[in-house]
Formats: C-alpha cells, sequence, structure tokens
C-alpha cells in the first residue's frame, strides 16, 4: 500500500530572510574570529608552558590596568 504525504510550507518574506542572513553571518564572523584567537592562545601556550616548566621565564605577579576595555588584568 503507498502512503501519499502532503505537507504546507510557509516561508517567511523576503525582508525576514534578509535580516536573519545578516544576523548569523555575524554570529558567523564572530564565530570564526573567536577559532583564530583559540589557534594562537594554543600556539602561545605550547611555545611558553615548556619554558615555564624548564625554568627559562617566569611569571610576574602583578596587576596592570586594560585601558581599551578598562578593566583590571590579574597575572598569576
Amino acid at each position: 500500500m503507498l502512503h501519499t504525504y502532503c505537507y504546507a510550507l510557509f516561508l517567511p518574506a523576503d525582508e525576514i530572510l534578509k535580516s536573519f542572513e545578516e544576523k548569523a553571518k555575524a554570529i558567523e564572523l564572530k564565530i570564526e574570529k573567536c577559532e583564530e584567537e583559540i589557534r594562537e592562545l594554543i600556539k602561545l601556550c605550547d611555545l611558553l608552558l615548556p619554558m615555564l616548566v624548564n625554568g627559562q621565564d617566569r611569571v610576574e605577579r602583578g596587576k596592570r590596568k586594560d585601558e581599551k576595555h578598562n578593566k583590571i588584568i590579574c597575572c598569576i
């Protein structure tokens, strides 16, 4: 026995689709930027961690103010 199914598909208006695409694209760009930053941080960690473990470098304790974002950064 063959069954036939019919579905109604409602599409949003073009302006709603365009608005969604713009917002989705902005989110995709932010994700790409964050992924690139993560890759850079992993490279830095891979470079610096062995140096710290071997005593080739030190991390100084202190605070500094990030003027760009108006926040205090604590270094340990």
